[in-house]
């Protein structure tokens, strides 16, 4: 028997027990994106959250606390179909808790402070969608808004996952915007956070692809040499070529890399300790 939380049995719909495994999962995901657990105040305070996760050695958390330059975190998250679940695969997050919940957390534990600017890109299909905008998901940005950034969580999280996963147009934008960022002050230090579950689609496949992909994040680092960390994280299932064009993709912008398959608490972790402040030492 499956138990339908209250919230969806309002809607009115009724689960027959012939439904396809798709429909059920579809509908689960529909009805539980919000819930992505708990963090917040006691991830800030204590440098654990409520369900016992613990930051790691090396994080950044302490120093992010501190911190009174102005840093502004860009998040680029696939959206690819993957993700959700296709030919007859799991997906890799069909529920976001991974994507949307340890951004969540995130933006929760560092939301208060005035110093920090958030931007955030989608990417699925053949494009990029900027998520915080000024009314063209083409064109993206960062605001120092919270209700801007929560409004993209919104956003991100109502969203379907469906196509292909186009690293080569989420990379441009990415660089779009921080090109574009020129009222910045000299110590504004830019941390991107790249979370992929699998292979770009629109570089060419081999070596030569790769060779690209990582010669575009050096380039987007290089906008502003010494003051931008590209981090990544790869949530798929092993594999080997694919982690590592994301660890790769780490090494060539200066940041940190996370394989959530070799991470002691699997898919639960904090950004804070997978990310590199530039010019800053975590301990």
């Amino acid at each position: 028997m499956f138990v339908v939380p209250w919230r969806c049995l309002k809607t009115g719909l009724k689960i027959s027990a012939v439904l396809s495994l798709a429909i059920l999962v579809s509908f689960f995901q529909n009805c539980s994106k919000a819930n992505f657990g708990a963090s917040s105040a006691a991830s800030a305070s204590s440098g654990g959250d409520a369900n016992g996760l613990v930051h790691v050695p090396g994080s950044c958390h302490a120093q992010l606390l501190q911190a009174t330059v102005p840093i502004k975190v860009l998040f680029v998250v696939d959206m690819s179909g993957s993700n959700f679940g296709e030919y007859f695969r799991a997906g890799t997050d069909p529920d976001r808790r991974v994507r949307g919940g340890s951004i969540q957390k995130f933006f929760d534990d560092y939301k208060a402070k005035s110093n920090f600017n958030w931007g955030f890109i989608g990417f699925r299909g053949s494009q990029a969608l900027a998520l915080i905008n000024n009314g063209d998901t083409g064109s993206g940005r960062f605001s120092a808004s919270v209700s801007d950034m929560s409004a993209a969580l919104s956003t991100f999280n109502g969203m379907f996952d469906s196509g292909l996963t186009p690293y080569k147009a989420a990379l441009s934008m990415a660089t779009q915007i921080i090109q574009a960022d020129t009222l910045a002050s000299s110590d504004t230090k830019y941390v991107v956070v790249f979370l992929s579950d699998g292979m770009p689609t629109d570089y060419p496949p081999g070596s030569a692809g790769d060779a690209e992909m990582t010669k575009d994040v050096s380039a987007l680092t290089s906008i502003l040499p010494g003051r931008v960390s590209f981090n990544t994280v790869y949530y798929g299932e092993v594999d080997a070529s694919a982690s590592g064009r994301l660890r790769d993709m780490s090494l060539a912008g200066g940041g940190e890399f996370l394989d959530t398959n070799n991470n002691p608490t699997g898919k639960s972790f904090y950004i804070a300790d997978y990310i590199n402040i530039p010019g800053v030492s975590c301990q």
